[in-house]
């Protein structure tokens, strides 16, 4: 059997015992749009949905399993920007592909959890790093392609703070394990990392939080990528009538493929308290090299919720 298929039998697997996870931590089924132009006449369109669980408190656990589906001919705006995909046809020209947006990010956040958060997270420019030679930003087509995206596991642990006080510290690692079908456009094929700080402050009526983190990104055989920091900072609310807190931040990083920019994007949050729980996300693209704008909205539920990396966009 073959490491995908070991993988996709794990993600059927989770998706199956959602009940059972729901009594030890977090479920998160999360779905998205996004929309980029990256500074050029043409718009590209994705769609994905997600499952995340997440289960801990001052360790956490978190488990990302993504659906996705986009236009063929286009690049994936990722949480770090737009990655042109493998070139294909007799030629190597024609449809290009790109990260796949478990990303959605996002993320993003101190989370990305699903959450992350976030959360979590292009431009026009030059060189695609390959040889046909056409612009990273293809033509758009009205064809979809979908699959299965790829998986991400991740995990964190609280350094500082927590509880009654007014600070927090914690220091989180993801792996993206290439599970998304690079022939079709969905990855890279390659195995990414990340590790990071996050961190939050509460002050009388409202919570500011922030962080930082440094990317691995595999290289396809088409594209050289490179490795980057990202960062963000931003402030949520207090519970407001005791139910709904609301948040926005900026975030952002340098060009991943030289020419193309660096990503900037301004991010706004609603959420609601309870034992079910909703939350919607959205970020509009400030500089070429980010998407132009990202929705996402997702539904929670369990008997614990974590407090680790709750806050910030998804990741």
């Amino acid at each position: 059997m073959s490491d995908k298929s070991v993988i996709l039998a794990i993600s059927l697997a989770l998706l199956a015992s959602t009940p059972a996870l729901a009594l030890s931590g977090e479920v998160f089924l999360m779905a998205g749009l996004t929309q980029a132009s990256y500074g050029t006449d043409t718009d590209t369109d994705a769609q994905a949905a997600r499952l995340t669980f997440v289960t801990g408190d001052k360790y956490q656990f978190r488990a990302d399993v993504g659906f996705f589906r986009k236009q063929v001919g286009a690049p994936i705006p990722s949480g770090k920007g737009p990655i042109p995909g493998k070139p294909r046809g007799p030629q190597g020209n024609g449809s290009q592909g790109s990260e796949s947006i478990s990303g959605y990010s996002n993320g993003g956040s101190g989370n990305s959890d699903p959450e992350g958060g976030s959360g979590s997270g292009g431009s026009g420019g030059s060189g695609t790093g390959d040889s046909s030679g056409t612009d990273p930003v293809a033509t758009s087509s009205e064809e979809w392609v979908s699959g299965l995206g790829d998986v991400r596991l991740a995990g964190s642990r609280r350094l500082l703070g927590g509880g009654a006080k007014v600070f927090r510290m914690d220091l989180g690692a993801q792996v993206k394990i290439p599970t998304a079908d690079p022939d079709e456009g969905l990855g890279t094929g390659e195995w990414d990392a990340y590790l990071g700080l996050t961190s939050e402050y509460r002050f009388w009526s409202a919570t500011g939080f922030g962080g930082f983190g440094w990317n691995y990104l595999g290289d396809p055989e088409w594209q050289t990528l490179n490795d980057v920091v990202e960062g963000y900072v931003g402030v949520e609310s207090e519970p407001l009538g005791g139910r709904l807190i609301l948040s926005g931040w900026v975030e952002g990083n340098p060009e991943v493929i030289d020419g193309l920019g660096s990503r900037a994007a301004l991010g706004f949050g609603l959420r609601s308290l309870g034992r079910m729980r909703w939350r919607l996300l959205a970020t509009l693209g400030l500089t070429d090299a980010a998407q132009d704008f990202t929705i996402l909205f997702g539904t929670s539920f369990g008997v614990t919720t974590p407090t680790v990396g709750t806050r910030g966009p998804v990741r």
